[in-house]
């Protein structure tokens, strides 16, 4: 997973993820029942009931 931070130190102070990437992180959290919110600019991860 990603964070602003690690966003900010690649370059990219919006937080916005470029949208393959973006697209692989929503595959990566489908797999392992995860659920990505957009929260403050941020990613954060939710665990989701078997």
């Amino acid at each position: 997973m990603t964070s602003p931070e690690a966003d900010r130190r690649a370059g990219n102070p919006s937080g916005v993820l470029p949208r393959a990437r973006l697209s692989r992180l929503l595959d990566t959290a489908a797999q392992r029942r995860v659920t990505l919110v957009v929260a403050g600019g941020g990613f954060e991860k939710v665990e989701q009931p078997m």
